[in-house]
C-alpha cells in the first residue's frame, strides 16, 4: 500500500484505473437472487456487449461477429493451477469453439 495525501492508495489497482470494471459473478455470488443473473447492463450500456449466460450460442455469436476484437469471458477457468484444477465441461465444449474462431 502506498499513501497519497495522507489516504491508502492501493498499489496493485492503479493500471485499471483508466476505465471501467466490469466483474463476471457466480451462482453463489448473487445472495440468492436468481434474477440478476439475467441482468442485461452491458448490453444495454452499448450493444456490441453480448452477454450469455451459458456457451450454447458462443459459436454462432463468434462467426456473426464482424467486430476486430472479441471478448469472451466467464466465472469459471477453462484451464487453471488452481486446487479445483481444469473445468472439464469448459475445456471439452469451450475450448474447441475459441481456438477455432
Amino acid at each position: 500500500m502506498a499513501t497519497h495525501a495522507g489516504l491508502i492508495e492501493a498499489t496493485k489497482w492503479h493500471l485499471i484505473v483508466y476505465g471501467e470494471i466490469y466483474i463476471v459473478l457466480g451462482n453463489h455470488d448473487y445472495k440468492g437472487n436468481v434474477e440478476a443473473q439475467l441482468s442485461h447492463v452491458l448490453q444495454q450500456r452499448d450493444k456490441r456487449w453480448l452477454c450469455l449466460r451459458s456457451y450454447i450460442d458462443v459459436d454462432l455469436a463468434l462467426k456473426q461477429s464482424r467486430a476486430k476484437w472479441k471478448f469472451v469471458v466467464g466465472h469459471h477457468p477453462i484451464k487453471s493451477a488452481g486446487e479445483n484444477g481444469n473445468t472439464k465441461e469448459l475445456e471439452k465444449q469451450l475450448l474447441p469453439i475459441l481456438e477455432a474462431s
